[in-house]
């Protein structure tokens, strides 16, 4: 009689791994699915983003408010690089390197305190200015 118990678990367990095998068939394939119907979607959306931020940017409009929502233009901050970090040590303050145990990196959250405060730009540092970022939010 265990036999056939033995043998009817085996069968059971050999359905289960067909279960899982289709399961994972159907998952890749909606996985699949999602991920084109996704992509057409966000393809529309970047082209509509697109175009409102063009007329954002020639008509120099800073944000709209509008029944379905608000555009706008969001003034991002400077962005500071270390273009030469050997000159940049050589000549830094100690309050604008952050020490990390066992190593060492310009702290780039400081020396933009410093820029803003003294208006001056350490040697080995560019301040890079960006461009407006785009953004929409919905009702």
């Amino acid at each position: 009689m265990f036999a056939k118990f033995l043998w009817r678990i085996k069968y059971l367990d050999d359905e289960i791994s067909q279960y899982k095998s289709t399961a994972e068939k159907l998952m890749q394939e909606i996985e699949t699915w999602l991920g084109h119907k996704s992509n057409q979607k966000q393809s529309q959306i970047d082209f509509l983003s697109g175009r409102m931020e063009e007329y954002l940017r020639t008509r120099e409009i800073k944000s709209m408010s509008l029944p379905a929502g608000i555009v706008g233009l969001r003034r991002q901050p400077d962005k500071v690089e270390v273009t030469n970090a050997e000159l940049f040590y050589e000549k830094a303050d100690a309050g604008l390197i952050r020490k990390i145990p066992e190593t060492q990196e310009p702290d780039l959250k400081k020396i933009k305190e410093q820029i803003k405060l003294t208006g001056d730009v350490p040697d080995g540092v560019d301040v890079v200015s960006q461009e407006s970022k785009f953004y929409y939010k919905l009702n």
